[in-house]
């Protein structure tokens, strides 16, 4: 058993688990955040679970909480080999005051003091998802050799200024997935988070995705590395 805590956003809510599938599909993953309404029923997939108002959104230290509180009350708190958090950076990991690192470290304290023994998995999209699916974008563009052109510029562009941290509102001083749904848009691509998003995620290689970014491939060893033993506990 795996126990996966994902930002409250739908395009890891809809493709997260797909996503780690990827990687390791022999186990189980059980979602402990964000909580979702279930509807019955026949709906579209989009509909089938909505995330809980207070769920919307939920990043950063604030998600950290989120899953510790529930992994505190969860019935497989003593034997869960691993717990996977899914989440943006948002630029954190550039904040000088190393405020969210310091979440992060007081969040696997607390977490160990419950379970010394489970693993803590990190996959964090730096700084956004977005950027994943501009590391894949052949794959899940198609190979659009124009828009693949235009989000090579963006990246470009983005490495120069663009990932610098504000702490007046904790996230990136420029968001890099408003520039990317700019560029879709301007290719006659719609994008919504809510259906597309967890579509591109769905289709996402990690291998790929890991190519580009160490940390994503750190994470998917550790996966990889949890062994039969600890999954039976």
């Amino acid at each position: 058993m795996i126990l996966c805590g994902y930002t409250g956003g739908y395009t890891e809510l809809g493709g997260g688990e797909k996503f780690l599938q990827k990687i390791r599909n022999d186990v189980k993953y059980e979602r402990i955040t964000p909580a979702t309404y279930k509807r019955t029923g026949k709906v579209s997939r989009t509909k089938q679970c909505d995330i809980k108002p207070d769920d919307v959104g939920i990043t950063g230290k604030y998600l950290l909480n989120e899953i510790l509180k529930r992994f505190r009350n969860n019935q497989y708190r003593n034997n869960a080999a691993a717990i996977i958090v899914m989440d943006d950076t948002d630029c954190k990991l550039k904040d000088k005051q190393k405020k969210y690192k310091n979440a992060v470290n007081a969040f696997e304290a607390e977490i160990k003091k419950i379970n010394p023994d489970i693993q803590l998995i990190f996959f964090l999209a730096d700084p956004e998802i977005e950027m994943w699916f501009y590391y894949d974008a052949t794959n899940i563009f198609n190979n659009n050799i124009p828009l693949i052109k235009e989000l090579n510029k963006l990246y470009a562009d983005y490495k120069k200024s663009g990932w610098k941290y504000d702490s007046s509102k904790d996230s990136c001083l420029k968001k890099y997935s408003e520039s990317f749904e700019d560029i879709l848009k301007k290719h006659e691509i719609n994008y919504s988070k809510k259906s597309d998003g967890s579509d591109y995620l769905r289709k996402a290689s990690p291998a790929m995705i890991a190519n580009q970014d160490n940390e994503i491939g750190k994470a998917a060893a550790i996966l990889k590395g949890v062994t039969p033993l600890q999954l039976m506990r």
